[in-house]
């Protein structure tokens, strides 16, 4: 199979899932909760069907895709599971900190690896559209992303097994961060730790409103961030 003929089918699988996303997030409140959930299943398909894709054409990965997929198809299983409950907080969390970031980066890393890799040309080509891309996004989502963002700094822990330390590190920005004083938000990420849900077991005792977690059930390296 030719490289193109890799990016163009995964590419277009990954498209076929924007408009879903565009919809949730047009549709966070209850109202069309049926719509929600089948949406959500439908997505879980297509990250699951595009890392059985990744992994059956022995495509030789120099980067997180297949992990990124297997993590998109868990996080719009867990988005469901929130709809059932109702949880406007959860559903909020889990689709703009975890499912959306992933699909991105998802089609980015399939653009660029499977498309444009090790062509200096098209790589150049990729980063200005992807600067532009970016550039039109934050103008139409302004309103969330910088006037009404209810913090101005993000304090963000990215953590893999050893919890002890991952704790320690949590417990000292929390003494030393004055929450009343300064508007402060932690978001601490489980980048797939093998330490027999230690660390997972950790994040889901976390109960503050300042605090967000984001649980991977596999490593994405650095680009856990």
């Amino acid at each position: 199979m030719g490289n193109m003929d890799t990016v163009d089918i995964l590419y277009e699988l990954l498209q076929s899932g924007d408009e879903a996303l565009d919809f949730l997030c047009g549709s966070s409140n209850i109202e069309s909760l049926e719509t929600c959930i089948n949406i959500c299943i439908s997505l879980t398909d297509l990250y699951d069907n595009i890392a059985a894709f990744i992994e059956n054409n022995n495509i030789d990965e120099k980067h997180r895709s297949r992990e990124a997929a297997l993590n998109a198809a868990i996080a719009t299983e867990k988005l469901r599971k929130t709809y059932n409950e109702n949880n406007l907080s959860g559903i909020e969390i889990c689709l703009y900190y975890e499912l959306i970031p992933l699909h991105i980066f998802l089609k980015n890393e399939v653009y660029f690896w499977f498309g444009t890799y090790p062509d200096m040309a098209k790589m150049y080509e990729t980063r200005d559209a992807l600067l532009e891309t970016m550039h039109e996004c934050f103008k139409q989502h302004r309103a969330t992303l910088k006037l009404d963002y209810p913090y101005d700094v993000s304090i963000m822990v990215l953590c893999f097994n050893k919890v002890y330390l991952t704790k320690k590190a949590f417990d000292s920005i929390i003494k030393y961060t004055d929450f009343d004083k300064h508007k402060v938000e932690i978001i601490i990420i489980n980048n797939g730790s093998s330490d027999n849900g230690e660390t997972s077991a950790f994040l889901k005792e976390i109960n503050d409103p300042h605090i967000k977690t984001v649980d991977l059930m596999h490593p994405l390296g650095y680009n856990g961030y």
